[in-house]
């Protein structure tokens, strides 16, 4: 609600034009404020990028793009550029559409596989960044991925369980036959 109350505050005083960014639910948030709601009426989508081709080098600009700043961002860690050589999408096209199976052409998951390729080369002390920097990055995300989504299953389990037992009466499964036990 303060947040609320401190974005309203500011385009008052300032009477500046504002673009707030935010996941969908920035929406909800935005519309249960009726001030907010009025104030915030136009709404954009990012797309996914449409895959790589000929004609289309969106998503590939955008990658490579990601590519040069995290070299330079190292900048700030050495002296010159920690990554010597970094293996761009615009020069292979083929990892260009790899990227795209990988990602779907989101924005945001191009952006974290890039941020995790820069990390696993730098932690291997490895100042070229390749594809082999991606599959790597990408094995470590997916597999963070599937397990993010068996914990969310496993706590939608356990909830719909609490929920069950909230309805029913009290049993106490340490004085049943095993055959009465629901697990």
């Amino acid at each position: 609600r303060e947040s609320l109350d401190w974005i309203k505050s500011l385009t008052n005083k300032t009477r500046a034009t504002y673009v707030l960014l935010g996941m969908p639910e920035l929406l909800d948030v935005i519309s249960a404020d009726e001030q907010l709601a009025r104030r915030f009426t136009n709404t954009h989508f990012l797309a996914p990028f449409s895959p790589p081709g000929e004609e289309n080098e969106l998503m590939i600009n955008f990658a490579d793009e990601l590519l040069l700043q995290t070299s330079e961002i190292m900048l700030e860690v050495e002296d010159s550029a920690y990554f010597t050589e970094i293996d761009y999408f615009y020069e292979h096209p083929d990892d260009a559409k790899r990227l795209y199976a990988a990602t779907g052409g989101t924005p945001s998951r191009i952006k974290e596989l890039v941020i995790q390729v820069a990390c696993i080369a730098y932690k291997q002390k490895n100042r070229k960044i390749g594809m082999t920097h991606f599959a790597h990055a990408h094995e470590k995300l997916e597999k963070a991925s599937l397990e993010a989504e068996k914990a969310a299953r496993m706590l939608q389990k356990l909830k719909l369980r609490t929920s069950q037992n909230k309805e029913r009466k009290y049993v106490n499964p340490f004085v049943m036959d095993m055959d009465q036990i629901e697990y």
